[in-house]
């Protein structure tokens, strides 16, 4: 296995799908999240989508 590549600014639901079947370890996400009405959902539905992105 390689190193693990993390993406790092910028993620957020419109970018993560740009990611998908590169290999992708996971992802740092801060604004995508807080800076949403509901935090929880809001993380809860981008990790759903990081984890169909990058295959977990």
């Amino acid at each position: 296995m390689g190193i693990p590549i993390e993406i790092i600014g910028g993620v957020n639901h419109k970018t993560v799908p740009n990611s998908k079947g590169l290999g992708i370890y996971g992802a740092a996400v801060v604004s995508a999240v807080v800076s949403q009405p509901d935090i929880e959902k809001a993380a809860k539905d981008l990790r759903e989508l990081c984890e169909d992105c990058f295959g977990r």
